[in-house]
Formats: C-alpha cells, structure tokens, sequence
C-alpha cells in the first residue's frame, strides 16, 4: 500500500476543518437571512459581495431609527442589530463606526448630546451580543449630517438614527480612525470655549481703549 504524502495529508485536514467552518457559517447565514431545516438558505450573493459594506447595507441593514428625543430600541431596531452581530460573526476582521444622528430640531449641543446616546445604545446591545467593544467605535454626528430635508416628520424620523458603518480592519486605517473621533470631539470643545471666551474678550479690548 502506497504511503500517502505529507501534502494529501494536509489537504484531507484542510477538508475538514473547511467543513466544519461551513457548518457553523451556516447555522450564522441562517440567522441573518433565513432558513434552516428543511428551509433554503437566501442567497446573498445575488445583489453584492459577502462581506463588502454594500453586502452590510443591503442584507442586513446598517441604520436603526428612533423615536423623537429617545434613546430606546424598538424591535425593529433590535432585529436589525441582531443580523449586524451575526453579520460581524461571520467577518472577525471588520470593525464599525457607529454613527449617531439626531433630526434638525433643538439645538447644536443638545443633539450631539442624544445622538451620541443612541451610539452608545447601539454599541451596548451589539456589545450584549457578544461582539467586542473594541471593534465598535462610536461618533455623534447631531444634526449636522441629515439624509433628509423637508420640515415633516417625514424626514425627521429618517434623520433619528445610528448607521453601522463598515470599516476594514487595518492598523493604519484604524488609528486614523480613532484620531479622526477624537480630532471631532476636540472641535466641539474647542468651538464651544471659543464661544464662550472671545465676546468677553472683544468686551475687555473695547473698554480698555474707551479709557486709555
């Protein structure tokens, strides 16, 4: 009896394992897009490639809405996270910015304020689920960056949302990322000091030449 090479062996423990993977993918595809026993699987490679952002935007939804001035998850919010864990179980090497967005209504601060709650939510119950927080970084938005604009709830409870968006994990591109958060935040003080400061200091130069 011939001896088997070392490559055939390597190649049958490759087979394995591979089968084994595809049996715990699929028990995962069945969660995102359906079926089971007796069931047909969807097929999610007819409209985008498995994996790619647009593959997470159209079969299983990057953005969750919320009601005005809440912070809480509804079900149809908590069905659309589920599917984004089981979505980052099946990709360990994606990471997320969650997003948060607040409608045009209120003021600067007090929407940044909310919509960075409804990050925060959204991390928590992906977090909840099982995925890492370190694979989640969040962003508040307020109303600066609307999807839409027509002064009716209409477009206002499009504009309520967390957006799950799809960052491929890179060193490089995830420290950008992190400096990029942190660059915004810093913005935000900076501005808000600025505000705050530069009126007394106009008031303090106009009277000191008023009596000079």
């Amino acid at each position: 009896m011939r001896n088997k090479s070392p490559f055939h062996i390597f190649i049958a423990i490759f087979l394995i394992i591979t089968v084994a993977g595809c049996t715990s993918r699929q028990k995962i595809e069945a969660t995102l897009f359906g079926g089971g026993e007796g069931e047909e699987v969807v097929d999610i490679t007819a409209s985008a490639i498995p994996g790619t952002s647009q593959d997470f935007s159209v079969n299983v939804g990057d953005r969750i809405f919320f009601a005005t001035n809440s912070t809480d998850l509804d079900e149809d919010a908590k069905s659309i996270l589920q599917r984004q864990s089981s979505w980052l179980e099946l990709y360990p090497d994606i990471n997320i910015l969650m997003e948060g967005h607040a409608d045009e209504r209120g003021t600067r601060e007090y929407n940044l304020g909310l919509s960075a709650r409804r990050a925060e939510v959204a991390k928590s119950y992906l977090e909840n689920l099982g995925i890492s927080g370190n694979r989640i970084t969040t962003i508040s938005y307020g109303k600066e960056r609307p999807v839409a604009a027509c002064g009716a709830d209409a477009c206002w409870s499009q504009n309520r949302r967390a957006v799950s968006a799809v960052v491929t994990i890179k060193r490089c591109t995830y420290l950008y990322l992190k400096l990029r958060v942190v660059l915004w935040h810093l913005n935000i003080v900076v501005n808000k000091y600025l505000l705050m400061k530069l009126p007394n200091y106009f008031l303090d130069y106009y009277n000191m030449n008023q009596y000079a």
